[in-house]
């Protein structure tokens, strides 16, 4: 009979028998293979979170109404109940206010990353025209406070109708190529009352219209339009003699 090979354990002269191999884990569990680690999921972040930290960055102050504390060269500092706001300005802004007097402005909030900052303006007319300046290409807020301080806003809004490049390459800052930029990007939004008439033949409410989109009253559109009723021509002649009309009367 074949005999199988046997481990054979130390005997009474060889010592003490060996130690058992502890095969099993305290508590009496076996050692095993370690457990593979899983990541944990990693919570992501609400949409609703990201809205909730940008909603600071909107632009929320459209005017202000306080105490004149300071003017400076090209700012005013206008308290109002206790804060005390900087508002940038044009040369004939700053002149009319006086400290320690009460003004009230129209202001562009200007939000951005590393940036914030209040533009004033003395009427709708003019704050309508800056912003509208701010979405020509490579035109900032400096420049185009620069521009709607230089000349009346009716005057602008002519040159544009009119390719006067003069009125906008006098204006400090401003060169042939960004002066061809403004007309080029704003022709069509200053004429675009008068462009989105039907076929029909045009009437003294058009014109009114056409002034009333450019940012004119009721009143002073009425005006305007009244003035150059007898005058020759289609919309956009009427609408440009309503325009020098307005610039003439004020």
């Amino acid at each position: 009979m074949r005999q199988r090979c046997r481990r054979q354990g130390g005997g009474g002269d060889h010592g003490a028998a060996p130690a058992e191999r502890d095969t099993h884990r305290r508590g009496g569990r076996r050692h095993g293979r370690r457990g593979r680690r899983h990541r944990l999921p990693i919570p992501r972040r609400r949409a609703t979170d990201d809205r909730a930290t940008r909603g600071w960055r909107r632009a929320v102050i459209g005017s202000i109404r306080g105490r004149v504390a300071h003017v400076a060269g090209d700012y005013a500092l206008l308290e109002v109940g206790g804060i005390g706001y900087r508002v940038i300005a044009g040369p004939s802004l700053l002149a009319r206010l006086r400290s320690g007097s009460e003004a009230s402005v129209f202001t562009h909030h200007l939000v951005r990353e590393d940036q914030q900052a209040l533009f004033g303006f003395a009427t709708l007319d003019e704050l309508g025209f800056f912003e509208l300046l701010m979405t020509v290409s490579q035109v900032g807020p400096r420049l185009a406070l620069a521009i709607t301080a230089a000349h009346p806003v009716t005057k602008l809004q002519l040159a544009i109708l009119n390719d006067d490049l003069d009125a906008f390459t006098s204006v400090s800052g401003v060169g042939r190529k960004t002066a061809q930029r403004i007309v080029l990007e704003l022709k069509e939004k200053v004429h675009a009352a008068g462009l989105a008439v039907g076929g029909g033949a045009p009437h003294d409410s058009d014109v009114v219209a056409a002034l009333e989109s450019l940012g004119y009253t009721v009143t002073e559109a009425r005006r305007a339009a009244g003035a150059v009723a007898a005058s020759d021509g289609g919309l956009d002649s009427r609408i440009k003699a309503a325009l020098q009309e307005l610039a003439r009367s004020r």
